[in-house]
């Protein structure tokens, strides 16, 4: 099988310019990868010692955004207490609201091991919170991730 075509020199050097020209395209192509956050979820019916989320981080990254709807709210408002073990000590944060559905953006950086926990307190002692979805993503560092290589070509044919 003859890879380079042309019956002359001239030809056969203008067949292996289109080739090459060919190639170099494709070298610089780019293509980009997703790093899909990971959805940290948990409905509590009665929450046990007011917690809702217990959670231990594998890999280090960033608790981008969360939300709560709280079912059985009560009237007064709720406390968010939201806080973070690592090796240093402890970071608590707690945010006061009455809404029944509630955004939250810690955007905190967790190390590998940090540990989370979520609870939620009665403004009056004594009222009861109930029926409690909560949910975070988070999103695993780049050099912690699994990184797969793909030849382009591979990719343009998926595209095709």
């Amino acid at each position: 099988m003859k890879i380079i075509k042309g019956k002359t020199l001239e030809d056969q050097m203008n067949h292996v310019d289109r080739i090459l020209k060919h190639q170099s395209r494709r070298m610089h192509k780019t293509t980009s990868g997703i790093i899909t956050p990971f959805p940290i979820s948990n409905y509590a019916e009665s929450p046990i010692d007011d917690v809702v989320l217990r959670y231990m981080f594998p890999l280090s990254g960033k608790v981008t955004t969360g939300g709560l709807f709280i079912e059985n709210m009560p009237r007064d408002g709720i406390n968010i207490n939201i806080t973070i073990h690592h090796d240093e000590g402890v970071d608590s944060k707690t945010t006061f609201s009455k809404r029944q559905n509630i955004l939250i953006n810690p955007e905190v950086k967790i190390s590998t091991g940090n540990r989370l926990i979520v609870r939620i307190i009665p403004k009056l002692s004594g009222q009861i919170v109930s029926s409690i979805w909560i949910a975070f993503s988070w999103v695993p560092e780049v050099s912690d991730s699994v990184i797969k290589q793909f030849l382009i070509k591979d990719i343009e044919k998926i595209e095709a």
